[in-house]
């Protein structure tokens, strides 16, 4: 499985409150958005989808994308990084 799409479908899941891998592999099957995101393609597997977000590629992947808004929300006060829970910094993994 491309790691785009796989990327694309842990972030849809996570914005529908789908964390577990197994119900994301059964929206993959019945929900047509979760199928528009495979673009045709075969849905992944639990085990799948479990190993690409366990693995340190994917840790980066969602820091790298979610860094930048959330520190455009610091710049213009939206947030603030003393109320945040510990910023978006834990995301990283363990060198």
């Amino acid at each position: 499985m491309n790691p785009k799409t796989m990327f694309k479908i842990l972030t849809y899941a996570y914005s529908q409150t789908i964390y577990s891998s197994k119900k994301t592999e059964t929206a993959c099957r019945r929900d047509i958005n979760f199928m528009w995101l495979l673009a045709g393609r075969k849905a992944p597997g639990h085990s799948t989808i479990s190993r690409f977000r366990c693995g340190q590629r994917m840790s980066v992947l969602f820091f790298l994308s979610f860094l930048p808004p959330y520190l455009l929300c610091v710049k213009t006060n939206k947030i603030s990084p003393e109320k945040s829970s510990s910023g978006a910094w834990h995301l990283l993994p363990a060198a």
